[in-house]
């Protein structure tokens, strides 16, 4: 990778505990693959801390399990982030389990009659999208 291929940049996170009740709190941390390259340059925070990782999706996070006495304590962490340009591509279709019903998005008969109505004669999907979304 030739350095006019990438940007460096540094971020943050801050923020204050004081509206966190004691226990465990999370934040996710980004993390490096082949479009960026991730370090976390420091890391100041209150409470006991540990890193974990996701394995369903593959995320880093931060768990921190604060005390009543972190209370207006900041969260501070620091990263420094190289990004790799990359050029446009089409985006992969949802797998499987992000289209499958569960408990809070149930798929019935009714719901797909009410489906049906609301985009009755509509014919281009952005048309059918936005419809059903003002209902």
């Amino acid at each position: 990778m030739s350095s006019a291929d990438a940007t460096t940049l540094s971020s943050s996170i801050g923020q204050s505990c004081l509206s966190y009740p004691p226990g465990a709190h999370v934040a996710p941390l980004p993390e490096t693959d082949r479009f960026q390259s991730v370090e976390i340059v420091s890391l100041q925070v209150p409470g006991k801390q540990r890193m974990v990782h996701d394995r369903k999706n593959s995320n880093r996070i931060l768990v921190l399990d604060l005390a009543p006495e972190d209370s207006g304590k900041t969260i501070d962490i620091r990263f420094a982030v190289r990004r790799i340009e990359k050029a446009a591509y089409e985006a992969s279709k949802p797998g499987e389990s992000y289209l499958a019903p569960d408990r809070l998005v149930p798929i019935t008969e009714e719901f797909r009659t009410t489906a049906r109505n609301v985009v009755s004669g509509k014919k281009e999907d952005l048309v059918r999208a936005g419809r059903s979304t003002i209902m």
